[in-house]
Protein backbone atom coordinates (compact mmCIF):
# COMPACT_ATOMS: atom_id res chain seq x y z
CA UNK A 1 0.00 0.00 0.00
CA UNK A 2 2.94 2.31 0.57
CA UNK A 3 3.76 1.86 -3.10
CA UNK A 4 0.28 3.12 -3.98
CA UNK A 5 0.95 6.38 -2.15
CA UNK A 6 4.29 6.79 -3.88
CA UNK A 7 2.72 6.04 -7.27
CA UNK A 8 0.00 8.64 -6.74
CA UNK A 9 2.59 11.25 -5.74
CA UNK A 10 4.71 10.45 -8.83
CA UNK A 11 1.78 10.93 -11.21
CA UNK A 12 1.69 14.61 -10.34
CA UNK A 13 -0.97 17.19 -10.99
CA UNK A 14 -1.62 16.43 -14.65
CA UNK A 15 -2.38 12.74 -14.08
CA UNK A 16 -4.19 12.90 -10.77
CA UNK A 17 -7.61 13.16 -12.44
CA UNK A 18 -7.19 9.70 -13.94
CA UNK A 19 -6.47 8.04 -10.61
CA UNK A 20 -10.04 8.11 -9.31
CA UNK A 21 -11.39 6.07 -12.21
CA UNK A 22 -8.58 3.56 -11.95
CA UNK A 23 -9.19 3.11 -8.23
CA UNK A 24 -12.91 2.50 -8.80
CA UNK A 25 -12.10 -0.17 -11.39
CA UNK A 26 -9.69 -1.77 -8.94
CA UNK A 27 -12.29 -1.70 -6.17
CA UNK A 28 -14.85 -3.41 -8.39
CA UNK A 29 -12.35 -6.11 -9.28
CA UNK A 30 -11.34 -6.68 -5.67
CA UNK A 31 -14.95 -6.84 -4.54
CA UNK A 32 -15.81 -9.30 -7.31
CA UNK A 33 -13.22 -11.76 -6.02
CA UNK A 34 -14.29 -11.37 -2.40
CA UNK A 35 -11.67 -8.87 -1.25
CA UNK A 36 -14.08 -6.22 -0.01
CA UNK A 37 -12.00 -5.24 3.05
CA UNK A 38 -8.87 -4.89 0.93
CA UNK A 39 -10.81 -2.67 -1.48
CA UNK A 40 -11.87 -0.43 1.40
CA UNK A 41 -8.30 -0.28 2.66
CA UNK A 42 -7.09 0.67 -0.82
CA UNK A 43 -9.52 3.58 -0.90
CA UNK A 44 -8.67 4.65 2.64
CA UNK A 45 -4.95 4.72 1.84
CA UNK A 46 -5.51 6.62 -1.37
CA UNK A 47 -7.66 9.18 0.44
CA UNK A 48 -4.76 10.00 2.76
CA UNK A 49 -2.56 10.79 -0.24
CA UNK A 50 -5.04 12.63 -2.45
CA UNK A 51 -5.02 16.10 -0.92
CA UNK A 52 -5.38 19.43 -2.60
CA UNK A 53 -7.82 22.13 -3.58
CA UNK A 54 -7.50 21.93 -7.36
CA UNK A 55 -10.25 20.53 -9.58
CA UNK A 56 -8.19 17.54 -10.76
CA UNK A 57 -7.57 16.37 -7.19
CA UNK A 58 -11.24 16.83 -6.31
CA UNK A 59 -12.14 14.73 -9.36
CA UNK A 60 -9.80 11.98 -8.17
CA UNK A 61 -11.32 12.21 -4.69
CA UNK A 62 -14.77 11.87 -6.30
CA UNK A 63 -13.47 8.62 -7.75
CA UNK A 64 -12.72 7.57 -4.18
CA UNK A 65 -16.25 8.61 -3.18
CA UNK A 66 -17.58 6.49 -6.01
CA UNK A 67 -15.62 3.51 -4.72
CA UNK A 68 -16.79 4.11 -1.16
CA UNK A 69 -20.40 4.31 -2.39
CA UNK A 70 -19.91 1.07 -4.34
CA UNK A 71 -18.77 -0.61 -1.11
CA UNK A 72 -21.67 0.88 0.83
CA UNK A 73 -19.43 3.14 2.94
CA UNK A 74 -21.57 6.24 2.50
CA UNK A 75 -20.11 8.06 5.50
CA UNK A 76 -16.67 8.19 3.85
CA UNK A 77 -18.10 9.34 0.51
CA UNK A 78 -20.39 12.05 1.83
CA UNK A 79 -17.81 14.76 2.70
CA UNK A 80 -16.22 14.48 -0.74
CA UNK A 81 -19.55 14.71 -2.55
CA UNK A 82 -20.70 17.61 -0.36
CA UNK A 83 -17.43 19.43 -1.07
CA UNK A 84 -17.93 19.01 -4.80
CA UNK A 85 -21.58 20.11 -4.72
CA UNK A 86 -20.63 23.10 -2.60
CA UNK A 87 -17.86 24.07 -4.95
CA UNK A 88 -20.11 23.75 -7.98
CA UNK A 89 -22.72 25.90 -6.26
CA UNK A 90 -20.47 28.71 -5.11
CA UNK A 91 -17.68 29.01 -7.69
CA UNK A 92 -18.83 30.85 -10.77
CA UNK A 93 -15.26 31.33 -11.97
CA UNK A 94 -14.65 27.71 -12.93
CA UNK A 95 -13.75 27.17 -16.55
CA UNK A 96 -16.70 25.49 -18.26
CA UNK A 97 -14.64 22.38 -19.12
CA UNK A 98 -13.62 22.00 -15.46
CA UNK A 99 -17.21 22.54 -14.31
CA UNK A 100 -18.44 19.82 -16.68
CA UNK A 101 -15.76 17.37 -15.55
CA UNK A 102 -16.54 18.05 -11.89
CA UNK A 103 -20.29 17.71 -12.48
CA UNK A 104 -19.77 14.42 -14.33
CA UNK A 105 -17.50 13.01 -11.60
CA UNK A 106 -20.04 14.00 -8.93
CA UNK A 107 -22.87 12.34 -10.85
CA UNK A 108 -20.79 9.19 -11.30
CA UNK A 109 -20.08 9.02 -7.56
CA UNK A 110 -23.76 9.50 -6.74
CA UNK A 111 -24.72 6.81 -9.27
CA UNK A 112 -23.31 4.19 -6.88
CA UNK A 113 -25.59 5.32 -4.04
CA UNK A 114 -29.15 4.27 -3.32
CA UNK A 115 -31.78 6.38 -5.08
CA UNK A 116 -32.87 7.98 -1.81
CA UNK A 117 -29.33 8.98 -0.94
CA UNK A 118 -28.42 10.19 -4.43
CA UNK A 119 -31.50 12.40 -4.75
CA UNK A 120 -31.42 13.76 -1.21
CA UNK A 121 -29.94 17.10 -0.29
CA UNK A 122 -26.79 17.40 1.85
CA UNK A 123 -28.72 17.39 5.16
CA UNK A 124 -30.70 14.27 4.26
CA UNK A 125 -27.51 12.59 2.98
CA UNK A 126 -25.88 13.30 6.32
CA UNK A 127 -28.67 11.53 8.17
CA UNK A 128 -28.64 8.60 5.76
CA UNK A 129 -24.86 8.29 5.90
CA UNK A 130 -25.02 8.01 9.67
CA UNK A 131 -26.41 4.53 9.02
CA UNK A 132 -23.45 3.16 7.08
CA UNK A 133 -24.63 0.34 4.80
CA UNK A 134 -21.55 -1.86 4.79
Amino acid sequence: MLQLGNAIKEVGGEGVGEIGGLLVSGVRSLRRVGLREEAGELLARASTVLKGEDVATLQARLGLASGFMYLGAFAQAQPIIDESLGRLGRESGLIIAERIKLTRATAQALSHASTELALAGPVARGAAAAVDHR
